[in-house]
């Protein structure tokens, strides 16, 4: 039963349920003795009286009579004491004080301690503690609401990247497509021709920065290609002689020309950004950072393990390097040794699970004051990278098939369709996806509908598809879209029909090739045209 305010008052203040002083005091040394938190005892002049074994495990505290009869405050860093005083002063005017103090530990830097201070005994009373101190070591807890804001952050860039990338990418389709056909023009005039190739150049360079931007922000699906392993050292050195101070040195080096893995490209490029950054941030005073990739076949040193060669990336500092038990938690999520403000703890971890994805491997070897070498092993592939779409020139001809083209962007759909009919094609153009279900309604003989995945006045490009495949469900479709992680997680497996913004002229021509060419029977009835009212 509770007993309420006015039942106790009406009781003349005394205790309703008395209990003795000797089950008062065998109730407090349980208490002492079992309490989940740390608990002190001060005298009235700040004297530790008494201290329990979890608070002294929680500060490591190893020579109890250091502490016993000490100044409480004097254990305390100076930073902190003026706060603490404050708090024991609240406490002596008979209110609880609650504060958060940080002191250095052995054993994981600085530790944050949550402090409840209260006042046990009258000060005419002849007691010798005067206060109690409960102690509660809150620096997990610190640390996750610290990883929960930072993801929240990232989740917002992520956010804002996808956007911005989706309307640079929709403008570099714009230039990349002028500039090609205007060097293509300009084929006679090699002076003007050259202005062209360096415009297309520059544009080819903002879209590698967007695919950087989004795979920062993990918006760029994976998506597992042969990569030339010498080409990538050569863009991550690129990058890194950017960012490295004066008193580092950087050495690069690809042991083969022709050295071939497949991996995501832009996973890759990041994982080896990750390790490059690591690396520099542990040589403090300066020092040497090398970067290289070799060819190495290893034998089965695991289960599981295939026999076989890989590339192998090897990234090596002189820096402070790892002691034994930093090194035994390196890759574990959120361990990280930069403190809260230095590091997330997701680096070496993301690296881990990116060579377990692609059936790699992830090593480290590290001495403190030596520094650390890490590898990271994939499967070598014998073919050769696919040679980019963008270094070639198409030779697919359209041969007057008919493509229904659906792009809110006016100015990407007049240069898409100004090439798809150089390419030979017919074209029937459409601003969004209600105009495209009106052409389609109006023209028999589309062949393709090429469409935009994001669209306005409510209807996207997969809504598109949808409809207009109740119309004709023999019709061939092609995505496209600048938001590149829009498309594989609805369809998982099927990238032949999905074609990235930005394109040249040459990926333009063999996507729409492909889904052409791409065999689908259809439900029953395919290939019979049928009407839809459009609003």
């Amino acid at each position: 039963m509770r007993i309420t305010d006015q039942q106790s008052r009406a009781a003349g203040g005394r205790d309703l349920n008395p209990i003795d002083l000797a089950t008062l005091a065998d109730v407090g040394k349980a208490w002492l003795r079992h309490s989940p938190d740390g608990v002190l005892l001060l005298s009235r002049d700040g004297h530790i009286a008494h201290i329990n074994t979890v608070c002294l495990g929680q500060m490591e505290i190893e020579d109890v009579s250091a502490w016993l009869g000490a100044k409480w405050l004097g254990l305390w860093p100076r930073c902190e004491r003026a706060k603490l005083k404050d708090a024991l002063e609240r406490a002596g005017e008979g209110q609880a004080a609650r504060v958060q103090v940080s002191r250095p530990s052995r054993s994981s830097g600085a530790r944050t301690w949550e402090l409840l201070i209260a006042q046990v005994a009258d000060t005419r009373a002849a007691s010798t503690c005067e206060f109690l101190v409960l102690v509660r070591d809150v620096t997990a807890i610190q640390e996750a609401q610290a990883r929960q804001a930072q993801s929240r952050r990232l989740e917002s860039i992520g956010r804002l990247t996808g956007g911005v990338a989706h309307d640079f990418n929709n403008l570099l389709t714009v230039m990349m497509s002028a500039s090609e056909t205007l060097a293509e023009d300009l084929s006679g005039d090699a002076e003007h021709q050259n202005l062209a190739l360096v415009s297309l150049e520059a544009a080819e360079r903002a879209a590698d920065l967007v695919r950087r931007l989004l795979a920062f922000s993990r918006k760029l699906p994976a998506e597992a290609q042969s990569i030339d392993c010498g080409e990538k050292i050569s863009t991550v050195s690129l990058l890194m002689r950017r960012t490295l101070r004066e008193d580092i040195e950087f050495v690069a080096q690809a042991y083969r020309a022709l050295l071939y893995c497949k991996a995501d490209r832009a996973e890759l490029e990041s994982a080896l950004l990750n390790l490059c950054i690591n690396a520099r941030d542990a040589m403090p005073r300066g020092g040497v950072l090398e970067l290289s990739v070799e060819a190495r076949p290893l034998t089965c040193s695991r289960a599981g393990d295939p026999a076989q060669t890989y590339a192998v990336f090897t990234v090596r500092d002189t820096g402070v390097g790892m002691s034994a038990a930093v090194l035994e938690r390196a890759v574990e999520p959120f361990f990280t040794t930069k403190g809260a403000i230095g590091g997330s703890g997701f680096g070496l971890s993301t690296v881990h699970g990116f060579a377990g994805q692609h059936s790699g491997r992830l090593e480290i070897a590290s001495r403190e004051g030596v520094g650390t070498t890490v590898e990271l092993m994939l499967p070598v592939t014998e073919e050769a990278t696919q040679a980019e779409l963008r270094f070639t020139t198409p030779d697919a001809a359209g041969g007057g098939r008919h493509v229904l083209l659906v792009e809110d962007d006016a100015e990407v759909r007049s240069q898409a369709a100004r090439t798809l009919t150089g390419l030979g094609y017919r074209v029937t153009e459409a601003c969004d996806g209600r105009d495209g279900l009106r052409a389609l309604n109006l023209v028999e003989d589309i062949d393709l509908m090429m469409t935009d995945l994001r669209m306005p006045n409510g209807m996207n490009g997969r809504e598109l598809a949808a409809m207009a495949r109740l119309l004709r469900p023999s019709l061939k479709v092609l995505f496209t879209s600048g938001y590149l992680e829009e498309f594989a997680p609805a369809q998982p497996g099927r990238t032949s029909n999905f074609l990235a913004k930005p394109y040249r002229r040459a990926q333009l021509a063999a996507s729409v090739s492909a889904a052409l060419n791409r065999y689908d029977a259809g439900p029953a009835g395919a290939g019979k045209k049928r009407r839809a009212h459009v609003g």
